[in-house]
């Protein structure tokens, strides 16, 4: 799962993103978790980054020197069922093994629950989508790259 998550954390971290549009209040649904990194990106924020990511992530923390100019912008994103992954994206060969990754990344953080989004941003003009995996912990959910 590691490998997953860096290759995640790297498409995150390339560049400072750029966000266009609201979907409801930042950080209290996996989704708005997502929007809130990729404003936080935007600002060049590297608190506010590190807040919405939990510290059990690879990547965490965020330095400064890891956010850098880029042509990164924020387009969607939703929650999705493990079954929507397997039909999404190539990484994973079946629902059991998406399943199998939602519990050893609940089981590592301790999280109450585990999501998955679906983000789609646009990146030096091309349009890109990759999942996240999102825990929520204590009532707050956060990004786990």
């Amino acid at each position: 799962m590691a490998k997953r998550r860096q290759f995640i954390a790297g498409v995150v971290t390339v560049g400072t993103v750029s966000v266009a549009g609201c979907t409801g209040i930042l950080g209290g649904s996996p989704e708005g978790a997502v929007e809130q990194y990729f404003e936080a990106g935007q600002e060049g924020d590297v608190e506010a980054m590190n807040e919405v990511l939990h510290p059990e992530s690879d990547i965490y923390p965020i330095e400064e020197d890891d956010v850098t100019d880029g042509d990164i912008t924020f387009v969607d994103a939703e929650e999705i069922s493990p079954s929507e992954l397997v039909e999404r994206f190539e990484l994973f060969d079946d629902e059991e093994d998406v399943e199998e990754e939602l519990q050893d990344a609940e089981d590592e953080v301790g999280a109450d629950n585990v999501a998955i989004v679906w983000v789609t941003f646009e990146e030096d003009g091309e349009e890109e989508e990759f999942p996240f995996f999102v825990v929520e912990d204590d009532g707050d959910w956060k990004l786990l790259l």
